[in-house]
């Protein structure tokens, strides 16, 4: 990594809250100081080294999920049963409209979506295709949504009460999406970049990684809010019930937005769970 210094140089690039999968290998190049290609950025986020994004630039369809990550990895699958990734996840039955950029979880069909692209980077073939029924997205907040494909029943002719007319109407009615939107583009949030870069620094051999100062005020902003509430005796369902009421109440405040929150909290859980299981 001898030219980790250089990586996040460019003036544009910090202007950038996301950047193309090219954009993405260039600047990984310069972090490692070496030639990467785009394959092996794919490479990076099925290894959950990086966390990659989509760009949904013409709308789909999305049930929201009122039940977060940890509980796909803490449910317990019962003998004999067969579970949907919306039944774990809790996905509502209401429908919105998603646009822009958002996060690839990697618990779906999406990771298979990835794979497909990576095994076409490198062998210029169509390779192996799991058909996996569900596709995951997660906002910056956090929240995660399972993604819909739109189907038309039959077109029924239904009465008009006021007079003797019949009017033409399609019913619609939506199902899993086995992958993401033909239209949508992979990305890279420049955050995602910066994280690899802060975890690889930390990772040098023989360097001790000092935190900076703007670290440190975000983890103490993390845990004054934290011990407020706790004084407040607030009690709340999910952790992502918890993230957005401090970010509610602790607007503007470093280190309180959603996102931030999920990715501490992420930190602060696997570390504890290593130190418990020495």
């Amino acid at each position: 990594m001898a030219s980790q210094g250089k990586a996040g140089g460019n003036k544009l690039f910090k202007l950038k809250k996301w950047v193309t999968l090219p954009e993405a290998a260039r600047y990984l190049s310069l972090l490692f100081g070496e030639e990467v290609n785009e394959a092996e950025v794919l490479s990076l986020a099925l290894d959950d080294n990086l966390k990659l994004s989509v760009n949904i630039l013409h709308g789909t369809f999305a049930k929201p999920c009122l039940g977060t990550t940890t509980d796909l990895k803490e449910f317990q699958v019962k003998k004999g049963e067969s579970y949907t990734l919306g039944t774990i996840l809790k996905a509502e039955d209401n429908v919105v409209n998603l646009t822009g950029i958002y996060d690839l979880p990697m618990i779906g069909a999406e990771k298979n979506d990835i794979k497909l692209k990576w095994q076409q980077l490198i062998s210029d073939s169509m390779g192996e295709y799991i058909n996996l029924q569900e596709t995951v997205v997660e906002g910056q907040d956090g929240k995660l949504y399972l993604l819909q494909k739109i189907y038309f029943n039959e077109p029924q002719m239904n009465s008009v009460d006021d007079d003797s007319t019949n009017e033409l109407n399609f019913l619609s009615s939506y199902g899993p999406a086995n992958g993401l939107p033909e239209d949508s583009i992979l990305v890279v949030r420049t955050s995602a970049l910066h994280e690899l870069e802060e975890r690889l620094a930390a990772e040098e051999p023989g360097e001790e990684k000092q935190q900076s100062e703007k670290e440190e005020k975000t983890n103490l902003h993390i845990i004054a809010a934290l011990l407020q509430i706790i004084k407040s005796n607030k009690i709340f369902q999910t952790e992502g019930d918890l993230r957005a009421h401090i970010a509610v109440q602790y607007d503007g405040v470093s280190g309180c937005a959603e996102r931030t929150l999920a990715g501490r909290f992420s930190k602060a859980k696997k570390l504890i769970a290593e130190a418990f299981s020495k």
